[in-house]
């Protein structure tokens, strides 16, 4: 056989052992690319999420590599997934994001892996309470990644109804005279000179009413969350509601968050979490001004 023709085969040889050593590597050998599911009951409305997804994991996989697909999902769906999975032995969400409740019933079920095989995290600072909450059932449960901030946000044309022996900056900085009767005739006093309810609450289907029920009213004026429910300082609690609601905006049934609500004026007060209504902050900063929530009897 000519040399010529011996090169060729040996290169087409070369060429065929190659071309299989680079298939066998890309199907079987190379590396998958790390795909992760977060599924999370937090940061889910419409304008979080879009956060999450093109600010926060876009950043994550330009720096890891690693593509996360964020879900997000009621409390009810995130319950009923991780037990279906867990059911199935078929699990494929990979990292929960919840509250503590919600982590620690997954926990008492032995669902969750336990964090302290990865170490410390470098360069990260948690508060020690929190980490102490984490851990449940003997095992590291969870990373403390966010806590709940609740404030009242006030419009400034508000301050021109203050009731008397209330003064601004006592609503400013949160004194002993920022109580929740203090909020009541603030309230009684915009209708009596407006004839508007400007009090707003977001009481709709999705709102975090509860919270201001559970965290912060109960806890004002019985000293608990939940060992409190029947007692006679609820009972005081709930008489002073039937005071307060008819000066709250009727429409808070149907809000869910309260910057539009600001926005439009159609409340001068208004209670919610912070991140459901920085918006209006940001959008109009000149406008509002961030306040402690009142305090009860109980504080």
């Amino acid at each position: 056989m000519p040399v010529s023709k011996k090169i060729l085969m040996v290169i087409v040889v070369i060429a065929i052992i190659a071309v299989g050593g680079f298939l066998v590597y890309w199907f079987y050998l190379r590396p998958k690319p790390i795909k992760l599911i977060w599924a999370s009951t937090q940061l889910c409305p419409a304008k979080e999420r879009a956060f999450v997804e093109g600010v926060l994991l876009a950043q994550f996989k330009k720096d890891t590599g690693i593509e996360v697909k964020f879900v997000p999902l009621s409390y009810v769906e995130m319950t009923s997934r991780i037990e279906a999975e867990q059911k199935a032995k078929k699990v494929t969400v990979n990292v929960i994001g919840d509250l503590h409740g919600g982590l620690d019933l997954f926990a008492s079920k032995g669902y969750l892996e336990d964090l302290t095989k990865f170490g410390a995290l470098p360069a990260r600072t948690f508060i020690t309470t929190l980490e102490k909450y984490a851990k449940l059932y003997g095992v590291k449960a969870y990373v403390p990644w966010m806590t709940a901030t609740y404030v009242m946000v006030i419009n400034k044309e508000a301050f021109d109804y203050l009731p008397a022996g209330l003064t601004e900056d006592d609503v400013i900085k949160g004194t002993e005279k920022w109580t929740y009767d203090a909020l009541l005739e603030w309230a009684k006093n915009i209708y009596e000179k407006t004839g508007k309810k400007m009090l707003g609450f977001p009481v709709g289907p999705k709102g975090l009413w509860h919270r201001f029920l559970h965290g912060y009213i109960y806890p004002a004026y019985t000293g608990a969350q939940v060992l409190k429910f029947n007692s006679d300082e609820a009972v005081t609690m709930w008489e002073y509601m039937k005071e307060l609601w008819p000066y709250v905006n009727p429409a808070s049934t149907t809000w869910d968050a309260m910057a539009e609500p600001l926005l439009k004026k159609e409340v001068l007060i208004a209670w919610d979490h912070t991140a459901r209504i920085v918006s209006a902050i940001r959008e109009r900063p000149g406008d509002f001004v961030v306040v402690p929530v009142p305090r009860g009897p109980k504080g």
